[in-house]
């Protein structure tokens, strides 16, 4: 029996800023990106949306103040909003060469989950990587030009796997109430009221987001929030561990689903292509990657798979992190390489023949077993797969 009681309208939302406590990152001087070279013939960016307020659940027992957050819980706030947009001015600045001066449909195709905070983080970014040009000017008051966004197909099928449900159930099982009783003395030696001291996690998130949240936006914070905030780190990243990608099942689940698609995005017709997506999918392609995480992506954190052509004609892929959009840019080793040749990649991030899928989908034990909390859990996550 699931032990602790899940808030299960935050449990994969609330996890998104941990280890990194300090807002932006700090730089004494400027970044020295990786450079772009010369052989690259196409990218795919993935990326998380900008800053957002605290989310909120009907279950939620310490909302944050709605005169806090005027855009709407779960919203872009105006350093999101602004985030965005540099991150997109970022991308121009590194691989102006592939961009064209202005956007072409047959060029570039940008994409994002359903989410409005995602879509409206994809219209800030495309702000900033293609300003209005010659022809494409139709105003002198506002430098701005509409580019479509395409809504995603890409992970929602891995949220509605039911052995990832399984596996998601199996691994939260493992947590006990002395998870949290250290967080929960924090609170009450801060005259914080706990409601729940033997089910506490719905009340830890609610208030680890909303500092988290006020952090980030640079509002005034109790007294006792920055430190809530460290502390309950080290937990929070265990839960996003038995979420996403605890068990060699996740891992296998979230190659054939994420990878897959940036396989397909590398091999159509554009140029460039964008993601607009969340922390999840950046959890879900690092695994698929063989790459973990150490901290959970910032606000604007992104991905970018390059495929270069080599002098002797060969394809590789190389890929680097951005930790935010005023961030350092590192490269990654994909599968422990500085660069892949595309044939191995390409068969890394093969999908599972739909028949093998849905078999492994299929194979998971009875859930008659599962207590309440667990199966609203469950029902949570079927959102999720609507939404991704």
């Amino acid at each position: 029996m699931l032990i602790v009681f899940i808030n299960v309208a935050v449990i994969f939302h609330y996890l998104p800023i941990i280890l990194n406590s300090d807002g932006p990152d700090s730089e004494t001087g400027p970044l020295q990106d990786p450079p772009v070279e010369d052989s690259l013939v196409k990218v795919t960016f993935i990326f998380r949306h900008g800053d957002r307020g605290p989310l909120k659940s009907s279950i939620d027992s310490l909302p944050a103040h709605s005169d806090e957050w005027p855009d709407g819980y779960g919203e872009l706030t105006k350093v999101g909003k602004m985030n965005a947009y540099l991150l997109g001015q970022r991308l121009r600045s590194r691989y102006d060469k592939i961009l064209t001066p202005y956007y072409k449909s047959s060029n570039f195709r940008a994409i994002s989950t359903r989410v409005e905070r995602a879509m409206m983080s994809a219209n800030l970014v495309l702000a900033g990587l293609y300003p209005p040009q010659d022809h494409q000017k139709w105003s002198e008051e506002i430098n701005w030009a509409p580019i479509p966004v395409h809504p995603s197909e890409m992970s929602g099928e891995f949220f509605n796997c039911n052995r990832l449900h399984h596996e998601v159930i199996t691994s939260l099982r493992n947590f006990g109430p002395e998870q949290w009783q250290a967080l929960v003395k924090f609170l009450q030696e801060k005259n914080e009221k706990i409601v729940d001291t033997e089910r506490p996690i719905k009340e830890i998130i609610s208030r680890y987001d909303t500092a988290m949240a006020k952090i980030r936006s640079g509002k005034p914070l109790e007294h006792w929030e920055a430190e809530f905030a460290e502390l309950s780190t080290p937990v929070m990243n265990e839960v996003y561990q038995a979420l996403i990608m605890k068990t060699d099942v996740q891992k296998q689940l979230a190659s054939n689903v994420l990878a897959g698609h940036i396989v397909n995005l590398l091999k159509g017709s554009h140029n460039v292509t964008m993601y607009s997506a969340h922390d999840i999918q950046l959890y879900l392609l690092f695994g698929a990657f063989g790459l973990t995480m150490q901290k959970p992506p910032l606000p604007t954190a992104c991905v970018m798979i390059e495929l270069h052509r080599n002098e002797d004609g060969k394809n590789v892929i190389k890929a680097f992190y951005l930790h935010e959009a005023t961030g350092a840019i590192e490269a990654l080793n994909v599968r422990g390489a500085k660069e892949l040749a595309w044939e191995e990649f390409s068969n890394l991030a093969t999908p599972m023949a739909k028949e093998e899928y849905e078999e492994l989908c299929n194979s998971a034990p009875d859930q008659s077993d599962y207590d309440d909390s667990e199966k609203q859990l469950i029902a949570f996550i079927r959102t999720i797969a609507k939404q991704a």
